[in-house]
């Protein structure tokens, strides 16, 4: 009688055993939320992340599913997704844990950071973005100061110095850890309207009838090469790297004949890699608009695509309203139709505050 309790009680535990291993494996994140609560929802978590990555991201467990579909989705071998940090919607609400921050970023798969901490942080060599870049350090990851942004670098190639300059020279007071890969450069001539432009300019954007060889679009992108050019000297000179933020239409147009400044291949003579700014919602636009980037670059790993998932005045191109499946489909068609192009980068974002707000939520849409 006693061995054969004993053999029952085995056999009961051993039935339990089978049924609680690798529970929901491979199921959505629907199945794991509403079918896998007792087990937390890791599901493999811990073999995807390791375990102290997972503790200073402070993350839930449906985050860390979310995060692994999330890298299956966006993460090519080979390439490298950058994503915007910027100070006031996402390094201020950090500046005291930012460890968490540099281990969410590294959670979602992201080997560059495009970040604008604040000027003052950078003239200080604060505290909190030396731990930051630190951070990111360990996980692999480059970090960009964001810069040149102000359309007064178009008035003078002094001002694109003084930028440069200071990235360098706070460089130039930290450990090795904690400095600048180099600049993300922001400089957008299509911005330059009339009610804008900087005084000392004398040009001015209008997509509707200053397109042209010679006109003021092309002008002002001829300023534009120009300002990069001196930036790109000085940042190389000290070991730097320089990226820039184009517009996808910069090098249609080019190839239209309507431009003789602007195209891909004229911006990577002085970047190390471009961010093709592709603001739009479906899946098809986003690849189609940046194709003719990616074909004319002639530079491997040169050019990347960059999907907005920001909410503020410029909203309707985010698409962060169609939710997180409808992120990870883009960003599974944007990466097979794309490497096909050796000059892909690889996927990135616009911006982490926005991408964060999707990662948090529970549902597919808020």
């Amino acid at each position: 009688m006693q061995v054969t309790r004993i053999l029952t009680i085995f056999t009961l535990i051993c039935l339990m055993l089978s049924c609680s291993a690798d529970p929901g494996r491979g199921k959505s994140i629907d199945d794991i939320r509403n079918g896998n609560k007792n087990n937390g929802g890791r599901e493999g978590g811990e073999d995807a992340f390791p375990a102290a990555m997972i503790s200073a991201a402070e993350v839930t467990d449906l985050m860390v599913e979310k995060a692994k579909e999330y890298r299956e989705a966006s993460v090519l071998e080979g390439h490298r997704n950058g994503i915007y940090v910027y100070s006031g919607a996402t390094f201020d609400a950090y500046v005291s844990k930012p460890e968490k921050l540099a281990a969410r970023v590294a959670m979602l798969g992201f080997k560059d950071v495009y970040l604008s901490p604040g000027s003052s942080r950078i003239n200080n060599a604060d505290a909190g973005l030396r731990r930051f870049i630190a951070s990111c350090s360990k996980y692999g990851i480059d970090v960009y100061a964001v810069a040149l942004s102000s359309l007064q670098n178009l008035v003078s190639a002094s001002t694109t110095i003084s930028e440069v300059e200071r990235i360098a020279k706070y460089n130039e007071t930290v450990s090795s850890g904690e400095r600048f890969a180099g600049i993300a450069a922001d400089l957008e001539p299509h911005t330059c309207h009339d009610a804008n432009k900087p005084s000392g300019v004398q040009y001015t954007w209008n997509s509707a009838s200053n397109y042209g060889k010679g006109k003021d679009n092309d002008q002002l992108l001829r300023l534009t090469l120009d300002r990069l050019h001196t930036a790109g000297d000085v940042l190389h000179s000290a070991g730097l790297r320089l990226a820039e933020a184009i517009f996808y239409n910069y090098q249609i147009y080019y190839d239209q004949g309507q431009l003789e400044y602007g195209s891909t291949a004229q911006f990577l003579n002085d970047c190390d890699f471009l961010i093709t700014m592709a603001y739009l919602t479906s899946k098809e636009s986003i690849l189609s608009k940046s194709e003719p980037g990616l074909k004319a670059a002639g530079k491997n790993g040169s050019v990347s695509i960059c999907v907005k998932t920001r909410m503020n005045s410029d909203s309707g191109s985010s698409i962060q309203n169609l939710g997180w499946k409808n992120l990870l489909e883009v960003a599974r068609y944007v990466n097979e139709k794309a490497s096909a192009y050796p000059s892909y980068r690889g996927f990135d974002m616009f911006t982490f505050d926005g991408l964060e707000t999707m990662w948090e939520w529970e549902n597919d849409k808020n």
